[in-house]
């Protein structure tokens, strides 16, 4: 096992170090994140400027988490090299990365409002201080329709 990843804590066992060897999982950062789910992150993010058809739950939280850990490395690269005001707790980079997952983000959240047969408007409810976030919380994790409804087919029926 190589020393820099035990010092730095990385690889906690050799069966995980080997399926780092073998390329199953690859190092962003400090977190080990599966190649399968940074391929549907990377077809999610493709399908960024589409509004229509539907989202399953699993490319939902994939995209948003793999976007709040970019995210957070981000802003810390901004504080590191000073490009961060405390005034307005942004930073330049930061900036330009929310940006350009601003409209992603948008698309994927209203595709997974399709996916459960509700309009995409409601992701306005979002915007509501605290319950904003208890709504997105729940909204996000309800199962959607089986079968094809009026958005489309059942994502996770095309993934099989």
């Amino acid at each position: 096992m190589p020393f820099g990843l035990a010092a730095a804590g990385l690889v906690g066992s050799e069966k995980c170090f080997r399926e780092v060897r073998r390329g199953s999982l690859r190092f962003i950062g400090c977190l080990i994140v599966r190649v399968k789910s940074m391929k549907q992150y990377r077809a999610t993010f493709v399908k960024g400027f589409d509004f229509n058809g539907r989202a399953s739950r699993k490319e939902y939280w994939i995209f948003t988490g793999v976007n709040t850990c970019i995210s957070l490395l981000v802003a810390a690269f901004d504080v590191y090299i000073g490009w961060s005001s405390f005034e307005y707790y942004i930073g330049a980079f930061s900036t330009v990365l929310g940006l350009i997952l601003l409209i992603p983000s948008f698309a994927v959240t209203i595709r997974r409002f399709h996916d459960f047969n509700c309009c995409g408007w409601w992701w306005l409810t979002f915007l509501m201080p605290v319950v904003g976030l208890l709504l997105q919380i729940i909204f996000m994790s309800v199962k959607g329709d089986s079968g094809r409804n009026i958005y489309g087919e059942d994502p996770i029926a095309q993934m099989y």
